[in-house]
């Protein structure tokens, strides 16, 4: 072979080589795309009450990144933080999606952490919840961030009621759950979150349906019991 086409042999072998590296191959191994994150904001009216800002309950967490302000017509937006503030700046306000469930059977068994803002409170330290009726039944609605997207079938009784093998999915990011009964069964879903604006009203636990330590896990956690 002569020194032209020794030059040429080289020429096309090294282009070859960029092409491959460029492209992920030549014995590399791609990282698997990770699911996108789920994002949103939580849209409220209280009703029965008045308030200047809204925030969770200082049990959850605290920082004002989850501060939202109440204008006249008693109406607030709260854009909820992404995965990058939760999981850096607010990652020990997680708790494990099981201890969520206590008493009940997760399978697969997963390590999904959650930040569940199950109420609000006032400036005033007036505790509210979103709960909406319709045809008899009562439905409660919460807004979970998760660490990580995951499915898992909730099977059992537990401090969240009586479940037959159901599917909960959530993403990595923010959840809207809505929590539902009617006095004889138990409903639990969960979907990205929406524009709607939900009712807040003042509430106590004192005769509510939903489980106090299922809607305030925390309370039965012993890092929380000293907040």
């Amino acid at each position: 072979m002569n020194n032209q086409n020794l030059a040429r042999t080289g020429l096309v072998a090294t282009t070859m080589a960029l092409f491959l590296t460029a492209c992920g191959g030549g014995g590399s191994s791609k990282t698997p795309p990770q699911p996108a994150e789920q994002t949103g904001s939580l849209y409220g009216q209280l009703q029965g009450t008045t308030a200047t800002t809204v925030r969770p309950m200082a049990q959850i967490v605290e920082g004002p990144e989850f501060v939202a302000t109440v204008n006249a017509q008693q109406q607030f937006s709260l854009a909820l933080p992404p995965a990058s503030v939760v999981e850096g700046k607010y990652n020990s306000d997680l708790i494990a999606l099981s201890d969520v469930f206590t008493g009940c059977t997760l399978t697969p068994a997963t390590d999904v952490k959650v930040m569940l803002l199950n109420s609000l409170q006032t400036n005033t330290n007036q505790e509210l919840k979103a709960i909406s009726y319709l045809n008899g039944a009562k439905t409660y609605t919460y807004w979970w961030f998760a660490n990580k997207t995951a499915t898992t079938t909730v099977n059992g009784s537990c401090l969240a009621g009586t479940f037959n093998n159901r599917s909960l999915s959530l993403v990595h990011g923010w959840n809207k759950i809505t929590w539902t009964t009617n006095g004889q069964s138990v409903d639990l879903n969960a979907q990205a979150p929406t524009s709607d604006r939900q009712v807040w009203t003042p509430t106590s636990l004192e005769g509510q349906t939903v489980h106090a330590d299922f809607d305030l896990p925390w309370r039965q956690l012993d890092k929380y019991k000293t907040r």
